[in-house]
Order: C-alpha cells, then structure tokens, then sequence
C-alpha cells in the first residue's frame, strides 16, 4: 500500500490518496506448480476385504472404470480446476477526506 497526501481548500487540509495491490495465491505467479490444491478422484479409496478370526482387517484399494474396464485405483488425487488456482491481482484505491 502506498500514499499519497494532498493539501486540499483554503484552510490546506491534508487528504490522502492510497493505492493498493493484492497479490492472490503468490506461490502460483512465481511457479504453475505452487498454490495448486488436489481433488479427490474416489470417496472411499480404501475397503475393508475382510476380517480374520482374530479381529484383523484385511484392506484391498477402490476400483475405477478406465476405458470401459474396471482396474485399482491410479491416482487418489488430481489436480484440481477452478479460479482458486490461479494467481490473481487486485487493485484498490481509496480517498480519504480529513
């Protein structure tokens, strides 16, 4: 932020003039690879197969459908695609009257 003071009437009242710049998601301006969150691609990426007679869970990964096939799960998390993502610049400018 940045001001500027300006003498203003015949009593020289000082008004200010601020300038202002946001940066949003500077992590993302300096690389495409910083500020980028992940999605989800399954709600459930893991499910109980089975349960051995003393109380021990047998784990197997979720299934996606790929070209028509069911295969495991690939990738638990994509990159995710919105305006968040981006970095993003705001201006502002105020006047101040005293």
């Amino acid at each position: 932020m940045q001001e500027f003071y300006v003498m203003v009437g015949a009593k020289n009242k000082k008004n200010t003039i601020q300038l202002r710049v946001d940066i949003l998601n500077f992590g993302n301006m300096i690389s495409n690879q910083y500020g980028v969150g992940n999605q989800s691609t399954s709600t459930q990426p893991l499910s109980v197969a089975s349960i051995s007679g003393a109380g021990v869970p047998t784990y197997r990964f979720g299934t996606q459908v790929k070209d028509g096939q069911t295969v495991l799960l690939q990738d638990s998390f994509v990159k995710s695609i919105n305006v968040d993502n981006v970095w993003q610049a705001q201006f502002g400018i105020r006047y101040i009257f005293n």
